[in-house]
């Protein structure tokens, strides 16, 4: 009996990386505890849920009061309002390496607000660990954030993520779609020798089924009439 071996398969069998782990983050686009698309509101006033802090909140994007910013994750965020924070703590459901990414975005200008309305300066913090200093600007669209080093978590141990603004204008930055990726996750999916070593064979015995195949049933040359 002959056997066939499909590449695609034997490929995708080689490089498929194992699951993301994650941890026990909750709501991280702002969809549970959001206050709706029209409307905003400050923590103290805002739904209970995950998210808590202090000169921050959150509101939808079609919000008029302060004037909301199409977001691509569905409809709500966070805001911070000057040296405002906005936090969440968690327990880490697993341990390893992981990498954080956010969007962030300016409240834009609208009616006698002045033209620095978007311009805050933050920081985000991971309990006393910094991961970086970030800054949105007037009217600028939602973009894509990341920590540039990955962290360390352990399972069972608690965390406070921070947004923290260090503004004194008065402005306001928008935050959404946070999520903590496993970094070792972007390793595993990296073959080791070992796996190329099997993944040439692999391709090895494809080709030789292929020429087999070709000699077995050679094509006709076409002849020009």
């Amino acid at each position: 009996m002959k056997r066939t071996i499909s590449l695609p398969l034997l490929a995708a069998a080689l490089l498929a990386p194992s699951s993301l782990s994650a941890a026990e983050f909750m709501d991280g686009g702002f969809e549970t505890q959001g206050p709706g698309t029209i409307s905003f509101c400050y923590f103290g006033s805002c739904p209970a849920g995950a998210w808590t802090g202090s000169g921050a909140g959150l509101q939808g994007e079609n919000n008029g009061a302060f004037p909301g910013t199409d977001t691509p994750d569905e409809s709500n965020y966070g805001f911070i309002h000057e040296h405002g924070t906005l936090s969440q703590s968690f327990t880490a459901a697993t341990s390893g390496l992981f990498t954080l990414s956010w969007l962030d975005a300016g409240r834009r200008q609208a009616g006698v607000n002045p033209a620095s309305i978007g311009n805050v300066t933050y920081e985000v913090a991971l309990n006393d660990l910094l991961l970086g200093t970030f800054s949105t600007t007037t009217g600028q669209l939602f973009t894509e954030r990341s920590s540039l080093t990955p962290f360390a978590l352990a399972a069972g141990a608690s965390y406070t993520l921070r947004f923290a603004g260090t503004s004194t204008n008065p402005a306001n930055a928008f935050i959404d779609r946070v999520a903590f990726t496993s970094a070792s996750a972007v390793a595993d999916a990296v073959p080791e020798p070992a796996t190329w070593a099997m993944m040439i064979v692999g391709f090895g015995l494809v080709g030789g089924a292929m020429r087999r195949r070709a000699r077995q049933h050679p094509i006709a040359p076409t002849v020009a009439s």
